[in-house]
């Protein structure tokens, strides 16, 4: 059963009757291991701090593998940013997806496949959010797009547009060139989801062919989702990698960015010093992951570890400290910031990822 994180006064409100969809909720999904908890407390968070006061949340999150404290502090940071938001902490077993072949991503990148298992029938629109991004909008604003008459609703892969990946597929007709979608960022209609059973689709194709689905679970849901989605607008999922912006930005100036997408190296790694950094820092400081004396060391070793790195790159340090030797930064960083190490590790997009 979910844990719900209190009470929510406005349960006291009538039903809704049977059958009839809910427009108005807010509904969010997220689902991380332990590795991504303070990624995904940040999403979550930066994504209430955002929302329209006077709209009715909803939270599922996917737990894979939370450890209790990890879950106790992400309780209490959605708290502090939305008191009256009802929270679920679901218990989600990534073993069963232990036949699917991982490419480097952790088990946990399927969890959002468990979407219409989880989120009750009645609600129409989800938004599904991964576990490395920051929110800058008002979500609700998502609520408001026109239906298309399709099935969700995501941004093009700028990684594919760019040929950073090309995915191919022998036993589908996927041609080089078909539009492909970032699965992060997905606003999904769930009775039209349901209905053509878009998650059942793609775990079939996992199972016969994820040797072939080398981005995992968002190969499969592009080959399931073909035809169905709706493009969504990019500043709902602005993709950066490191120091690079892959997707383009709103035409307008001054626009707000919906949704800050980090992919490769993670931002709250020591060693990652990406593109928007301050918005995650911002961002990160905000939730209340860190009390404030662990923040600050986290922005210190953040900021010695670049000048390290920059000291090595133009070859005026012996050896340089990111190797791990043991009058390295690397030896001496726990003692600096023991609870930060303890959630820094979140690797490479290919290495240790659960999130595209």
């Amino acid at each position: 059963m979910p844990d719900t994180t209190q009470d929510d006064p406005r349960s006291l409100q009538p039903a809704l009757a049977a059958g009839t969809p809910d427009d108005e909720t807010i509904v969010i999904v997220a689902g991380a291991d332990d590795r991504f908890a303070i990624g995904l407390t940040v999403a979550l968070s930066s994504a209430l701090r955002h929302l329209d006061q006077s709209r009715r949340t909803q939270l599922y999150i996917l737990d894979g593998g939370l450890s209790q404290p990890s879950r106790e502090r992400c309780r209490s940071a959605l708290a502090r940013a939305r008191p009256d938001a009802e929270v679920n902490f679901v218990d989600s077993d990534p073993s069963r997806f232990s036949g699917y072949r991982e490419h480097g991503y952790t088990r946990a990148a399927y969890l959002r496949l468990l979407i219409p298992e989880v989120v009750p029938e009645h609600h129409r629109r989800v938004l599904y959010l991964d576990s490395d991004v920051v929110v800058g909008d008002d979500i609700a604003k998502l609520w408001a797009l026109p239906d298309e008459g399709k099935v969700f609703w995501a941004a093009f892969d700028e990684g594919v547009r760019r040929k950073h990946y090309v995915p191919t597929f022998d036993f589908t007709n996927f041609p080089e060139g078909t539009p492909y979608f970032n699965s992060g960022v997905m606003l999904i209609d769930l009775p039209r989801w349901k209905a053509a059973r878009v998650s059942e689709q793609a775990q079939a194709i996992l199972a016969d062919h994820s040797d072939q689905c080398r981005a995992v679970d968002q190969d499969a849901l592009n080959v399931a989702g073909r035809g169905i989605w709706s493009v969504l607008p990019a500043a709902w999922n602005l993709q950066v990698s490191g120091m690079k912006l892959w997707s383009p930005m709103p035409a307008e100036a001054g626009a707000p960015i919906g949704v800050i997408h980090y992919l490769g190296p993670k931002p709250w790694m020591r060693e990652t010093q990406s593109l928007r950094q301050g918005v995650f820092d911002d961002a990160l400081q905000a939730s209340g992951w860190f009390t404030p004396l662990d923040f600050l060391r986290y922005r210190m070793v953040k900021r010695i570890t670049d000048w390290a790195r920059i000291r090595c790159r133009v070859g005026e340090a012996i050896a340089c400290p990111l190797g791990g030797a043991p009058n390295s930064l690397n030896h001496g960083h726990a003692t600096l910031c023991p609870s930060y190490d303890e959630h820094r590790s979140g690797g490479d997009q290919r290495i240790l990822s659960q999130s595209h």
